[in-house]
């Protein structure tokens, strides 16, 4: 009887010290993450940020409930942009969310809605996503274009607007509409 008890004993005292080891090592490997030097943590996040900016002679104004700076990118959400042009021209855009490179200004917007104005004209654009290099002052577009202004409707896959020189281009199966009312 004394050897089984004491054998009952050796295996509670086993299957505890099984546990304890467990945890022992699942706790280890727990505070010793190697994943934490890799992670790109942000340098900054800000609520409710209101960034002005000079670039290439326009005055951009930027509004986001929440940023993020990391790596010397602006992560915005729900953001919104405003151009006010060197020419009396005014542009307004909103977007999901975008990012912002300090370095060459460069933008990048997803599922952005513009107006634009000039003059007495407005035009409309949606896009799917939006891309601007600042260095050539261009704005590139993706995943479904469309493009309007009074009765007019231009609707493609992808395009381009050149800021110098006023170039628009559609692509990728356009289709131009004329409303009649």
């Amino acid at each position: 009887m004394i050897f089984r008890r004491l054998s009952r004993w050796m295996l509670y005292i086993a299957a505890i010290v099984s546990v304890i080891a467990l945890l022992g090592v699942y706790f280890w490997r727990d505070l010793h993450l190697t994943d934490i030097k890799t992670a790109k943590l942000p340098d900054i996040v800000v609520e409710n940020i209101r960034l002005e900016r000079d670039i290439n002679g326009d005055h951009w104004t930027f509004i986001s409930p929440m940023v993020e700076h990391r790596d010397g990118i602006i992560y915005g959400k729900s953001l919104d942009v405003t151009i006010g042009g060197k020419d009396g021209t005014k542009t307004k855009i909103l977007a999901v969310n975008g990012t912002f490179a300090r370095s060459n200004n460069d933008l990048t917007l997803e599922r952005p809605f513009a107006t634009y104005i000039k003059g007495d004209k407005k035009y409309f654009l949606k896009s799917g996503s939006l891309y601007y290099k600042a260095a050539d002052e261009m704005w590139n577009l993706s995943n479904d274009v469309v493009l309007s202004q009074g009765k007019v409707r231009i609707t493609g896959k992808t395009g381009y607007y050149a800021a110098r020189s006023g170039d628009c281009e559609m692509s990728g199966g356009c289709t131009a509409t004329l409303e009649d009312n």
